[in-house]
């Protein structure tokens, strides 16, 4: 990208101070893989979100991860697997997070998408940071159901979670959110 102004870089400038929920500013997210963005070019953004979303196992990460902490953007760990565990746990910044993304969207079995959440969940439990989790497809149920129950914070959608608790088409996002909402409450 060479420093030139990217797309995404106008995006992350556009919205971060104008999104608000409530009369309050709301907090953003964005994902870095998404956004197909790097150290040099998050340095462009003159209103930088307040949170990242870093995948470990992204190429960059850790240089990534600090320059959005000296930029004084939150970093939100997405690990996937155990050797993004390792990455993370190595990375002189790991305390530092905002919080951990449990990510199991590799994993569809839905038994074994659990268990690598919880083995993920508990290597990264030493940290201290709340931890947020989701999963894929038809296993994105379960792991949501796991996350509850050991008191996390979950993330659905459509991004991942195509197919509903019954086995049909999901819900759409709200629908979704409506959903874990009414069983939380």
């Amino acid at each position: 990208m060479g420093g030139a102004t990217t797309p995404a870089s106008a995006v992350v400038t556009t919205l971060a101070p104008t999104i608000e929920v409530g009369g309050q500013r709301a907090e953003l997210a964005v994902k870095v893989q998404w956004l197909k963005t790097g150290a040099e070019s998050t340095r462009l953004w003159t209103a930088p979100p307040d949170v990242v979303s870093l995948n470990l196992v992204e190429a960059g990460s850790i240089e990534l991860g600090h320059v959005l902490l000296e930029r004084g953007i939150g970093i939100e760990a997405g690990v996937f697997t155990h050797d993004d565990v390792d990455r993370l746990l190595a990375a002189p910044w790991a305390g530092q997070v905002r919080r951990v993304l449990v990510e199991v969207i590799f994993e569809h079995e839905a038994p074994a998408a659990v268990e690598l959440a919880r083995a993920l969940d508990a290597r990264v439990a030493g940290l201290g940071r709340p931890r947020l989790w989701h999963g894929d497809g038809q296993a994105s149920w379960a792991v949501v159901d796991a996350a509850l129950e050991a008191g996390h914070d979950v993330r659905v959608g459509l991004e991942d979670s195509l197919i509903g608790r019954d086995g049909g088409p999901a819900a759409g996002n709200a629908g979704q959110v409506a959903e874990i909402g009414a069983r939380t409450s």
